[in-house]
């Protein structure tokens, strides 16, 4: 069973602001999880004015994510905190550039918001 549109758009608009502007923020349609992969211009190479940075994808696992719409308002308010928590600190130590090529895709990262993270 995949995760509804309505939550993914609800996470979109709640983790979307955490970025900086400018951010391709994209949800992989057909995954039965919450998957966004997030990328931005990093700015940082003058020589390379489009350099994106690294690729996160930030998942929430599928049972993560029915366990959470099961849940009263409240409680998925709380939850909501949480994620967005989990992604700023991820955020604050992430290092978004890479000295991967032009012709070559950025590097990835994943972080990952299971139970731990939602149901802690």
């Amino acid at each position: 069973m995949k995760v509804s549109n309505d939550l993914r758009d609800h996470w979109e608009s709640l983790l979307l602001p955490v970025f900086p502007d400018g951010t391709d923020f994209n949800i992989a349609a057909n995954a039965s999880d919450f998957r966004a992969e997030v990328r931005w211009k990093v700015g940082t190479d003058p020589d390379r004015p489009n350099k994106m940075s690294k690729t996160i994808y930030i998942v929430v696992e599928v049972e993560t994510a029915h366990d959470y719409e099961n849940k009263t308002d409240a409680q998925r308010k709380a939850d909501d905190g949480k994620l967005r928590d989990f992604v700023v600190s991820k955020l604050a130590n992430h290092d978004p550039d890479h000295d991967t090529p032009k012709a070559a895709p950025p590097p990835t990262v994943e972080w990952i918001a299971g139970s731990s993270v939602l149901n802690s």
